[in-house]
């Protein structure tokens, strides 16, 4: 039943991914995440009265800030080191 459907369809075929664009994908999929966190924690820190609580979430925040901005240095090396060997045409 599947293989006829696929025969209708007459998917295309996609290339297999390569190691480096797989770590692309996993690095950018991890700082969507972290954005998503870093949301949450601003909104859950306006309803917050505790100061314990307050001052643990403005940790996190910094916690969060810090693992973006790394994800953004790892980010911006692959797309560099993607670039340089796109123009070079060697890699």
């Amino acid at each position: 039943m599947l293989a006829r459907y696929g025969a209708l369809l007459e998917p295309v075929a996609r290339p297999i991914r390569s190691d480096p664009q797989n770590r692309l994908a996993e690095q950018v999929a991890a700082r969507r995440s972290l954005m998503r966190d870093r949301t949450a924690t601003i909104n859950r820190l306006k309803t917050l009265t505790i100061d314990l609580l307050k001052r643990h979430g403005r940790h996190r925040l910094r916690q969060i800030g810090a693992q973006i901005v790394s994800l953004n240095a790892a980010i911006a090396r692959w797309w560099q080191k993607t670039n340089t060997c796109l123009g070079a045409g060697t890699c």
